[in-house]
């Protein structure tokens, strides 16, 4: 089907329902993508959803302000080089999915959509967010991935309703203070930046779930980190940590603890209080030995001490109930204890 076809049902709506004006342009292309996906939804007469997802569209017109019942707009991979100020008239948009774009910015004028919920603007060439997103109180999704934004505006600490914020893969070397202010956030991807140190305040975030700080150059991980009591999540693979805060034992809840690639070469005694824990991994670090209070890891169903520099284990390593996984590999260790044989005869899974 061609370009012109694939629109043509929505260029017709818009004509009977005197829109016709809202000229919708697409650049003909001889290879249709095959997310390719346009779809209108209509409540009460208004057109209140508009999709066109891989249609090679070049841009938004002026006049899609026309279509003031819109709540759900995605133009998610296009072509789109901005967002025309004419959009922030769309005063009832609850849902704005821009990405995978050509954007170098958002309007300032994006502020004055008082009723956004989710703003998706990932796989774009964005280098600033506007200082006036911090006006979007009810937004609770947002995601920013794969840009090339230096730094989150000091605003996005105003944002009090977000519960998840992806801004993984960008070129971010610090967190704003601000960021403690999010209260509600549940979910932080912070992965693929420079960061080199969190803020105190990451510890006010007491609603995070989950926290992703993969390949960043983090030296060490705040105390402050102890208080995030719902953390159930920590992924923070690919940073240059050589140690670990005793307050890591104060993480109650936490079920996965994700360390490998780093050069650790000790663990905290508080590990051991990490009674819900299920998955740690620490391969590729430079542990030498593992706490006695590792027996504590009751919960633990997998462990990974791959390429470490361990030559003794300890024992109390095989008498962890249900652990179903451990590996061993690229180590150095000799004898192995006979509780690991034991918890092999259980059916608990050794390499070695």
């Amino acid at each position: 089907m061609s370009d012109g076809a694939i629109l043509r049902p929505v260029r017709a709506l818009l004509r009977r329902m005197g829109r016709d004006h809202v000229a919708i342009v697409v650049t003909p292309s001889n290879e249709p993508h095959p997310d390719r996906h346009v779809s209108v939804r209509i409540e009460g007469g208004n057109i209140v959803s508009l999709a066109a997802r891989y249609c090679d569209l070049d841009a938004l017109p002026d006049s899609i302000a026309d279509l003031g019942a819109l709540r759900r707009l995605d133009f998610t991979g296009n072509r789109l080089s901005r967002i025309p100020d004419q959009v922030a008239l769309l005063t009832d948009l609850e849902e704005l999915f821009v990405g995978f774009n050509h954007l170098t910015s958002l309007p300032e004028s994006l502020g004055n959509l008082s009723s956004l919920l989710g703003l998706s603007a990932y796989d774009n060439r964005l280098t600033h967010l506007p200082e006036r997103i911090g006006q979007l109180s009810k937004l609770a999704i947002l995601d920013l991935n794969r840009n090339a934004i230096l730094t989150l505006p000091e605003s996005i600490g105003e944002l009090r309703q977000l519960v998840m914020l992806y801004a993984s893969t960008l070129r971010l070397t610090a967190l704003p203070a601000s960021i403690a202010a999010l209260r509600s956030l549940a979910y932080l991807n912070v992965s693929g930046n420079a960061i080199g140190a969190l803020p105190n305040g990451i510890g006010d975030l007491h609603a995070l779930v989950e926290l992703r700080l993969c390949d960043n150059d983090l030296a060490a991980l705040p105390e402050a980190i102890g208080t995030l009591s719902r953390l159930k999540e920590l992924h923070a693979k690919k940073n240059a940590l050589t140690s670990l805060p005793e307050s890591i034992g104060s993480l109650s809840n936490l079920r996965k603890l994700y360390l490998s690639d780093n050069a650790i070469a000790c663990l905290p005694d508080s590990l051991g209080r990490l009674s819900r824990l299920s998955t740690l991994d620490l391969r590729n670090n430079q542990l030498t030995t593992l706490p006695a209070s590792i027996d504590g890891l009751v919960s633990l169903v997998d462990l990974d001490l791959r390429s470490n520099a361990l030559t003794t284990l300890s024992g109390r390593v095989g008498d962890l109930p249900h652990l179903d996984r451990l590996d061993l590999r690229w180590n150095r260790i000799a004898p192995l204890p006979d509780s690991i044989r034991l918890c092999e005869q259980r059916g608990c899974t050794v390499w070695r």
